[in-house]
């Protein structure tokens, strides 16, 4: 571990990322205060491109679904495995957050506002929404990978994070990190 000096001579130790695979960069995206739609909608689609050479690997999520006023769906925001994603709106590699930012650009195209998807396989995971007749609340989820073990996704494939019906009186918040190599 080193450490980095600051101005008063104080010290902090600075974390490094050793337990990644070599050459590994770590990525990661946030929506806040997403509302959701009557109908079913996706949220965020992370599809890493048969052209990218790398493999890419959840490294985990922070989201929490609140309400403005009083809400009676229960659909879970669920997440997918894809092998297509086009639409939406797509995030430019540059934007993206970098953990190190002398990093290149993510290889993986983030599509968030309702993307078309391909969805294959049963559901990866699934998040409980805010419910609250009464109006106001929050349900807030904590996910990192089971063991430490990284659902890869290779080439050619994707995940989504999406809902099967909403309310207009929902939000989402998702951040959402993952790592390439």
């Amino acid at each position: 571990m080193a450490t980095v000096r600051l101005d008063n001579n104080a010290s902090v130790p600075v974390l490094t990322q050793s337990w990644l695979p070599a050459g590994a960069k770590v990525y990661q995206v946030a929506l806040v205060d997403e509302p959701n739609t009557a109908g079913a909608k996706n949220f965020l689609s992370h599809f890493n491109p048969v052209s990218s050479g790398k493999v890419h690997a959840p490294l985990g999520f922070v989201m929490d679904s609140h309400c403005v006023a009083a809400t009676n769906v229960n659909d879970s925001m669920t997440i997918f495995r894809t092998t297509a994603a086009s639409g939406g709106t797509q995030y430019a590699a540059n934007t993206i957050t970098k953990f190190d930012l002398s990093a290149p650009d993510t290889t993986a195209e983030i599509r968030v506002s309702n993307p078309t998807v391909t969805t294959t396989g049963r559901v990866l995971i699934g998040i409980g929404p805010a419910i609250y007749p009464g109006g106001g609340g929050t349900q807030p989820s904590f996910v990192t990978p089971a063991g430490g073990a990284f659902p890869l996704i290779p080439a050619g494939t994707g995940i989504v994070f999406g809902t099967a019906t909403g309310d207009t009186d929902q939000r989402w918040n998702i951040q959402y990190t993952w790592m390439e190599f």
